[in-house]
């Protein structure tokens, strides 16, 4: 059974830099032979079946490698990034003004 094409861009959308994530806990793990709870070890392959779900096969490969290789420095300077991307408030239009409001 083949599965659907997958509707995810991994350059346009936030499953790249998720999946870099996953492969960086994985990879610091295997390096320093920290292992995690079950409860996190299941998320984390939930998440990644999930991902290759959703990307082509390429493009989960590229990005789980990549986030594999990452020191812990790269690891945190990549989740900073991300968390100031997701944390700065959307700037949007104050709402018009309807007559006689102050």
């Amino acid at each position: 059974m083949t599965r659907p094409r997958p509707v995810v861009n991994c350059v346009r959308s936030a499953l790249c830099p998720a999946v870099m994530a996953l492969g960086a806990v994985a990879g610091l793990g295997e390096r320093t032979g920290d292992t995690l709870p079950p409860f996190h070890q299941r998320l984390i392959a939930e998440r990644s079946a999930a991902g290759q779900r959703l990307l082509l096969k390429d493009e989960w490969q590229a990005a789980w490698q990549k986030g594999h290789a990452w020191t812990p420095a790269q690891a945190a300077e990549a989740a900073e990034r991300w968390l100031a991307v997701k944390l700065i408030p959307q700037q949007s239009s104050p709402a018009p003004r309807r007559p006689g409001q102050a």
